[in-house]
């Protein structure tokens, strides 16, 4: 199964750890207790392996993630934090539900978002993050 570090940049312009500069992404995690959590991250095998771990953020070490719900690729850090803001703050449980159920509606969500700026990438269990998950 594909790597999502190849999923998540270009051979060239990476930074330490494989993944593109430049590039951040929100995320929505769906905990094991059917909680959401919403983040963003420049390295999301990394952060994902910190939430796994119970070292990613104070709330996942009470609600261990189980899968990725909703995946955005962002073209800056500014972009990605007002993303995650506007999720986090504007959103009740069952809008995050929604939304994670139809991500490329993003900008129905939100229209003050710039298109071009947002991508929606594929999650759920079949996520290659989880190819080494036992």
């Amino acid at each position: 199964m594909q790597e999502i570090s190849g999923m998540m940049g270009k051979k060239t312009g990476k930074g330490a750890r494989g993944v593109e500069k430049g590039t951040y992404y929100v995320y929505i995690l769906r905990c094991r207790d059917g909680s959401l959590y919403t983040g963003l991250t420049n390295d999301l095998p990394h952060r994902w392996a910190l939430h796994v771990s119970g070292r990613g953020a104070k709330y996942t070490r009470a609600h261990p993630p189980e899968a990725v719900a909703a995946l955005w690729r962002c073209g800056d850090k500014i972009t990605a934090s007002r993303l995650e803001y506007a999720i986090k703050a504007k959103l009740t449980h069952g809008q995050k539900e929604t939304l994670a159920a139809a991500p490329g509606r993003i900008g129905e969500w939100f229209p003050a978002l710039p298109a071009e700026a947002v991508t929606t990438l594929p999650a759920g269990k079949e996520f290659p993050i989880f190819a080494n998950q036992t």
